[in-house]
């Protein structure tokens, strides 16, 4: 009988960029473990020696990708930065993503829309920590004097809300417009951000 200790990494990867690439195509409910297993060119046995359901998979991709921008948000945290150049590298780093796998942009935008309660629950869990990040860089900005004051929590899901309405749009229509909203979002964000958060000069 096969253990944990034999487990593959290279394996394990090869199924979660299997189901990332149909995940995409399909959607998470329309998708199956069959099309999975095709795409990743290995058996039932094998993939269930990783991961139990298509809900575990899917579950795992998106605490992969939570995981690469805590560790981003992290490092920023560690280096000082002003909230204004946190929002930036943070903007930057998000489109920058997309651009780089937009496969994965479209499973964390579609799957976290279409899942049933339990699993759309446990996303948003993870989801929260990235609002907690953003609404801890805003408390911080108003204590240096950089932001005016506000309710820092409900600010956080402003900015995540329009950082998701522009994913979405680029992911959804892959056309012109698009193309120059990946290319405009990062600078263009940050401006109309700082705009409504930034302490007036008068």
């Amino acid at each position: 009988m096969t253990t944990t200790s034999t487990k593959s990494p290279e394996m394990r990867e090869q199924i979660i960029q299997a189901a990332i690439r149909v995940f995409a195509r399909k959607g998470f409910h329309a998708a199956n473990v069959r099309e999975i297993l095709e795409e990743a060119q290995v058996s039932t046995g094998t993939l269930y020696h990783y991961f139990k359901s298509k809900e575990e998979l899917l579950l795992e991709i998106y605490r992969r990708e939570i995981k690469v921008r805590q560790a981003f948000f992290e490092e920023l945290r560690r280096r000082g930065l002003s909230f204004q150049e946190q929002v930036q590298r943070i903007l930057k780093m998000h489109f920058d993503r997309v651009r780089q796998d937009p496969d994965l942009g479209r499973v964390m935008l579609i799957g976290r829309m279409e899942l049933v309660s339990h699993l759309r629950e446990k996303i948003q869990v993870l989801y929260e920590d990235v609002a907690r990040y953003v609404e801890s860089i805003i408390q911080e900005g108003m204590k240096r004097g950089e932001l005016e004051p506000c309710d820092a929590e409900t600010l956080a899901y402003v900015v995540l809300g329009a950082i998701e309405a522009v994913t979405a749009r680029v992911l959804l229509h892959s056309d012109a417009k698009a193309r120059r909203l990946l290319k405009k979002a990062p600078s263009e964000l940050s401006v109309v951000f700082l705009r409504l958060m930034r302490v007036s000069s008068s």
